[in-house]
């Protein structure tokens, strides 16, 4: 008979054995948001310094603890390389060395003052903890956009410059990285793009959409296959990547599957989660309007480096774009109506059928009809310069 998984994780205990402390010189804040890891805040009644961290003494950190296991799935393995993978994104994003194997990369983080990444202090790799920098109180992207009241608008559109930016740059400098680059990187986003693929399917099974098993099939190659566009990037990038504070300056997180991917792939999952999020139940037209005024001003900034979509880039976000639709359905299946769970699915079975099979047989016209607040959006990604 096997033991059900340990879903927790004593961070107190870790945390006062590892640097010889007492408890009344540590608090421990548990944090939410991701799926993958149980993460939490430690903060020291007195700074410290980390034995193998070169920087000045910390007064926090966030720690990241892995199981073989999704923490909110614990039926859903993924691979315990994941700590590695983030531990040796963070290194190179964070490298200032004559070896720097990205240094256009690490340059344009330098010229994005308002962008915030966490920087790597140790990787415990025999208790399964990441230790990285606190980037302070933030919020997630989509809680910050639909909040009461609602930030500036001036802050919003900083969110998205900034995010615009950064994203089009790195997929830009990062084509067709070179094999020696990979080594070391994600090797797991097979498992996470199945877990997401098979919550699509569950999703298009109940609402007994038309050739559900050609789209399944569909959805696995694309994400499956080396892109036709590769380049370097989260791979299971949503909103829950992107924190933000009042100023509008944001941060980027989760970098535990950092690899090789697609800018169509990378964008889709992200539009459609923030899609989703305008259709939740009783959103204050200020929410929805500052959700507007981020997409629209990330389209207009990320167009300025790619002001014309390729065929491939459309069929990869309209792959991922429509898998978001159907996963989104059990994230929000307490905030979203019936009808607009309908409006959800809609699009994303619109989405999965425009794709085609390959890049050749790209057909927009199945999304003629779409849900007109999402229409727009899907349009200016697909055909930017329209």
């Amino acid at each position: 008979m096997s033991s059900s998984p340990n879903k927790t994780f004593d961070f107190a205990l870790y945390v006062i054995s590892t640097l010889s402390l007492t408890p009344s010189d540590v608090d421990i804040q548990p944090l939410s948001g991701g799926f993958t890891n149980l993460t939490a805040r430690v903060t020291f009644k007195r700074s410290i310094h980390f034995p193998s961290d070169r920087t000045p003494p910390l007064s926090s950190a966030i720690l990241k603890y892995a199981a073989p296991f999704m923490a909110a799935f614990p039926d859903a393995p993924v691979s315990m390389n994941r700590q590695a993978v983030e531990a040796k994104a963070l290194e190179l994003l964070a490298n200032n060395s004559h070896s720097d194997p990205l240094p256009e990369l690490t340059a344009l983080i330098h010229q994005l003052p308002s962008l915030k990444l966490p920087r790597l202090i140790h990787h415990d790799e025999s208790r399964n903890v990441l230790w990285i920098t606190d980037l302070g109180p933030l919020e997630l992207l989509t809680d910050y956009l639909v909040k009461e009241p609602p930030p500036p608008s001036e802050a919003i559109e900083r969110v998205a410059r900034t995010l615009g930016a950064f994203l089009s740059g790195m997929f830009s400098l990062t084509q067709n990285p070179p094999k020696e680059l990979l080594d070391g990187l994600s090797d797991s986003k097979h498992l996470i793009h199945g877990l997401l693929t098979s919550f699509m399917e569950k999703h298009l099974l109940a609402r007994e959409v038309p050739d559900t098993p050609a789209l399944v099939v569909r959805v696995t190659t694309a994400v499956d296959r080396v892109p036709e566009e590769p380049c370097l990037g989260l791979v299971d990038f949503w909103p829950g990547c992107v924190l933000v504070d009042e100023k509008g300056e944001c941060g980027l997180v989760d970098w535990e599957y950092f690899g090789v991917t697609s800018p169509g792939l990378d964008l889709g999952g992200l539009i459609g989660h923030l899609h989703v999020t305008l259709l939740r139940d009783n959103l204050s037209q200020e929410a929805i309007q500052s959700t507007r005024t981020f997409l629209s001003t990330f389209y207009a900034t990320y167009s300025q480096r790619y002001p014309q979509a390729t065929q491939a880039f459309q069929r990869d976000f309209l792959i991922t774009y429509g898998r978001e639709m159907f996963v989104l359905l059990n994230q929000y299946a307490d905030k979203l109506t019936e009808e607009a769970k309908r409006r959800a699915a809609d699009a994303g079975t619109r989405a999965l059928k425009a794709a085609g099979d390959s890049s050749e047989e790209v057909d927009l016209s199945p999304l003629d009809g779409m849900d007109p607040l999402l229409f727009e959006g899907i349009l200016a990604m697909l055909c930017p310069s329209t």
